[in-house]
């Protein structure tokens, strides 16, 4: 019902596209943080340097962001990280693993928060980690078992910490 919801609303956007006094209504539109969302990019070797900083820096400031969103009406401006030269779900699933305690920590802290899950979007970038797709997803599949809540369903956590994959190239 959303999506049809946008979709009508992006129609009628395309409509009066033209309209000067629509313009004029655009361009004074100044609550930026219900005007964009953000999908960051990390690099997996940045998940497993030695040195946390990286990873730890980024999941701060994903979930401080969607924090202070959520605080002013827009629960979601980082709805995505994107993960690039993915080759092992090692990473991924560490990285799941710090998004979803940092974010369980607001929540008990903020009591009420709207806050998302952040999806991580895996992207293949060379002929061999494409190959690899099946297996590298029957990892995250057997992490999404293992890491489900109580009366969650394999396919509702999997997609709740992963929105699509993406194969570059």
């Amino acid at each position: 019902a959303v999506d049809m919801a946008v979709q009508a609303a992006l129609n009628l956007f395309r409509e009066h596209a033209n309209d000067p006094a629509l313009l004029r209504e655009a361009v004074t539109f100044r609550d930026l943080l219900q005007r964009f969302a953000v999908t960051p990019r990390i690099h997996q070797n940045m998940l497993t340097a030695q040195d946390p900083f990286a990873l730890d820096t980024t999941v701060s400031n994903i979930t401080e962001l969607n924090e202070i969103g959520a605080r002013y009406g827009n629960p979601g401006m980082v709805l995505a990280l994107q993960v690039s030269m993915s080759t092992r779900p090692g990473p991924v699933i560490d990285l799941d693993r710090k998004m979803r305690a940092r974010r369980e920590h607001i929540l008990r802290d903020a009591g009420g928060l709207r806050m998302p899950t952040v999806w991580l979007v895996p992207l293949f970038e060379d002929e061999e980690a494409v190959r690899n797709i099946p297996a590298y997803c029957e990892h995250l599949w057997d992490y999404a078992l293992q890491s489900r809540r109580a009366g969650q369903e394999t396919p509702d956590r999997f997609a709740e910490m992963i929105a699509e994959i993406f194969i570059a190239g």
